[in-house]
Parts: structure tokens; C-alpha cells; sequence
């Protein structure tokens, strides 16, 4: 989705040396993602995802994590970090290497560079919990998770109350998705402020998220503002569930900025 709107992206991780491998690293290729930096890995296989949907368009995920349950942070060559604006860790609880403290050491490497930080999580299958991730939350500017996420974390139902929580292990923004309802984020020391999603027909909740963040990052890459960053990681996630699949609904950057220009002045004028 970053490629789509016009970013420019590099994939970093282990694929496996076999044709699933070869045939995703094609499919990253026609939008313009990088992979050199997608290694292939001799022995082990490319990870695989198989999804179903419901009738309400709310997807189940079995996984295998294949090769890239063996890319390690701390092998990342310092040079990879260089000259980039955005070093952003996902898939956070999903990848079991992915520890707080092995993030952590990537982000001090990446801020030492000039780079921002982003971090992302997955649904918390081992309950390793929140005290696992303060590490990287120490040197995370944009955490990002939806609201099921933020309650498995705090025990909080409410998003004030999960923000209220999360801030106490915080240094940078914190931004919650609320599917339907849009996203709320706070600034540290400031007020939560909420954007509301675009009213669609939800088909296929599959890529959402990861779209926000394509959006969100996209905005941040532009310098946008705060709150413009978080209206086209929503716009952007809008595309996304209007039918199975994902990316390639997601139109490129002039269209989607276009639509959160509109939106906003319409918000201005309400």
C-alpha cells in the first residue's frame, strides 16, 4: 500500500528459497517495493496465510510464520538505516523474535540514523503483556494498535481509558483505530482527538489495519499534520474492505489526498 501511494519502500525479512517466495517478491515488485532486503532464506519456507471471512466481512487468520520467524533485528546492517526517514517494526507478538528489548536495540540504531519509529502490533496469543513491549515503547515515536488490541494490553474497554494507560509507558503519539468509529490518538501530554471513518459497505476486514499504517506513514513521509496523518491512514483503510483482498483497491496518493481534502474541508464547514 506504501508503494501504491507513492512512498518509497523497502520489505526487510526472510522469504524462503522456493516459487511461493519467488512469486510474492513479484507480486511486491509491480506496485515499486523493494527487495533487496527480502533475503532468501536456503532451508526454511516462505510463511503462509490462510483467511476466512464471515458474511459480515470479519476474517480468521491461521499462519505459519515460516522464514521469517528467523530474521533476526540485531542482523540488520547499520547501512540499511541510512538515509531513511521511517523504521517501522509489525507484526509485534506474531514474530516471536520480535521482542520489546530486540526492538528496541533496532530503534536506538534507527534514531541514532535521524529515523522515526513506528510500532505495530498483533493480537497477544501468548499473553506476553504490555511490561514486554516498554523497551520499545521507550523508543517508539507512533505506536499504533486497534482498540481489541489496546483492551487484551490494559484490561481497559474504553478508549480513553486504554489511552490513560498506555501514556504511563510512553514517550511519542499514540494512535488506536476503532474499526466503524474511525481513529482516536493523543499526543504525549495532550488531549485524545478523534477522526471518523468513511461510512462504507465493509466486505473484507482483511489489510485494515496494515492499510492505516500505509496511509498514516505516507502522511508522515509528506509532513503532514498530526491529525491529517491520521485521516489518511482512515481513508486509506476505507478502500481496503470494500471487497476480498486488499491492495489492490487502494487507488494511488493524488486520489486519496484529493478525498482527504474534501473530507476535511467538509469537516471545517460542519
Amino acid at each position: 500500500v506504501l508503494a501504491r501511494l507513492g512512498v518509497a519502500v523497502e520489505l526487510a525479512g526472510y522469504s524462503g528459497a522456493d516459487p511461493i517466495g519467488e512469486q510474492f517478491r513479484v507480486m511486491l515488485q509491480e506496485p515499486g517495493v523493494g527487495t533487496a532486503r527480502l533475503l532468501r532464506h536456503p532451508s526454511a519456507g516462505t510463511g503462509m496465510s490462510i483467511i476466512t471471512l464471515t458474511s459480515d466481512g470479519e476474517r480468521s487468520i491461521m499462519l505459519v510464520n515460516g522464514a521469517n520467524e528467523l530474521f533476526e533485528l540485531d542482523s540488520v546492517p547499520d547501512e540499511w538505516l541510512d538515509e531513511t526517514q521511517l523504521v517501522a517494526a509489525l507484526s509485534v507478538f506474531l514474530l516471536p523474535q520480535f521482542t520489546g528489548v530486540s526492538v528496541a536495540r533496532l530503534f536506538a540504531r534507527a534514531k541514532a540514523q535521524g529515523a522515526r519509529t513506528l510500532l505495530n502490533i498483533c493480537w497477544d496469543t501468548k499473553n506476553q503483556g504490555l511490561e514486554s513491549l516498554k523497551p520499545a515503547l521507550a523508543l517508539t515515536d507512533y505506536f499504533t494498535l486497534n482498540i481489541d488490541e489496546a483492551r487484551q494490553l490494559t484490561g481497559k474497554h474504553s478508549a480513553q481509558e486504554q489511552l490513560r494507560c498506555l501514556e504511563k509507558h510512553t514517550i511519542g503519539v499514540l494512535v488506536l483505530t476503532l474499526g466503524a468509529d474511525g481513529c482516536c490518538w493523543k499526543e504525549a501530554g495532550g488531549k485524545p482527538e478523534y477522526v471518523s471513518a468513511l461510512a462504507v459497505d465493509a466486505l473484507d476486514t482483511t489489510g485494515a489495519g496494515d492499510s492505516f499504517i500505509a496511509g498514516f506513514s505516507a502522511g508522515l513521509i509528506k509532513k503532514y499534520s498530526l491529525g491529517e496523518c491520521v485521516r489518511l491512514g482512515c481513508i486509506t483503510a476505507s478502500f481496503a474492505v470494500t471487497g476480498t483482498g486488499t491492495y489492490s483497491r487502494i487507488p494511488g496518493f493524488k486520489e486519496i489526498d484529493q478525498l482527504r481534502q474534501e473530507v476535511y474541508l467538509e469537516t471545517q464547514n460542519t
